[in-house]
Parts: C-alpha cells; sequence; structure tokens
C-alpha cells in the first residue's frame, strides 16, 4: 500500500528514476582524463514520463523496427540483420527517453549509447516506453472523436 500511495505520489510530481550511463573511455588519455576528473566517467539523466511530441518521434523511429521478427531465420542471423538495419533507431528511441525534451538528443549521448551493453539499453528502452501513456492518449482520441460526432448531429 505505501509503495503505490508513494508511486501515485511520483507519478503527480513527475519525478522520476536517476539512470547513470557510464561513458567508455575511446583511447588512454581520455581514460586518463577520466581517471583524474578532468572528463566525466557518466552522464546523469532523470528518466521522466514521456512527454507528448517526444512519444511522437519515438513512434516514428518505432515504425522503422519490423513487426515479424521470427521468420523462420536462425536468431543469431535474425539478431545481427535488426542490429545493422535498426541499432540507430533503438538507440535515437533511448535517447530521446532519457533527454526528455524539446531539443533532439546530444551527439554526446547518442554516442555514449552506442556503447553500452545490451542490459542498460534495454533497461533504458523498456523503463523509458513504459512512461507512454497509451490509456490516456487513446482516450484523448476518443473523446476527439466523439465531440466531432456531437458536433456534426448538432448542425444536422
Amino acid at each position: 500500500m505505501k509503495e503505490t500511495t508513494q508511486d501515485t505520489i511520483n507519478a503527480f510530481l513527475d519525478e522520476g528514476d536517476i539512470m547513470n550511463i557510464p561513458i567508455l573511455p575511446k583511447n588512454k588519455w581520455h581514460g586518463f582524463l577520466q581517471k583524474i576528473g578532468v572528463c566525466k566517467k557518466h552522464l546523469t539523466y532523470t528518466l521522466r514520463r514521456i512527454r507528448v511530441g517526444n512519444r511522437e518521434r519515438i513512434a516514428q523511429k518505432g515504425l522503422n523496427i519490423p513487426d515479424e521478427i521470427n521468420d523462420g531465420t536462425p536468431l543469431l542471423t535474425k539478431i545481427f540483420e535488426l542490429s545493422t538495419s535498426n541499432n540507430a533507431d533503438l538507440i535515437y528511441c533511448a535517447a530521446v527517453a532519457l533527454q526528455n525534451d524539446r531539443n533532439e538528443p546530444t551527439e554526446e549521448l547518442l554516442d555514449t549509447l552506442k556503447w553500452v551493453d545490451d542490459d542498460l539499453l534495454y533497461s533504458i528502452l523498456e523503463r523509458g516506453l513504459s512512461e507512454i501513456d497509451i490509456q490516456n492518449f487513446l482516450k484523448s482520441i476518443v473523446l476527439m472523436k466523439g465531440t466531432n460526432s456531437l458536433m456534426k448531429t448538432e448542425t444536422q
């Protein structure tokens, strides 16, 4: 009960989860600069509920991912095919979910996400995309359609 109350309060306040994304050093010099504190070791983002504009941006990239993944092709081959054709789209979706503002994802974030492990990328996508409130979006469409129908009936 206490956890549900806290989740409700966090949703109302639009508080999110803190995500720390490690920045892998590009070379030994960059690693040294990270070690002495000149360069950042990680990027920190607050994963909040997805904004309407960002839902549209994610949906546009999500449509590029094929529906039928299991078409008889061996799994490893399919993973390689999806990685080559849709990796940029998955990284873009994760970056939009993390940044979640009006701006396009920064090059630094996109580059950092290219080098995270699969578990972290999946975690970002799963947690970020679960924040898309599809139910309220569909309710708003139904409300608009219903209002439109009422307006047509009144004018006739």
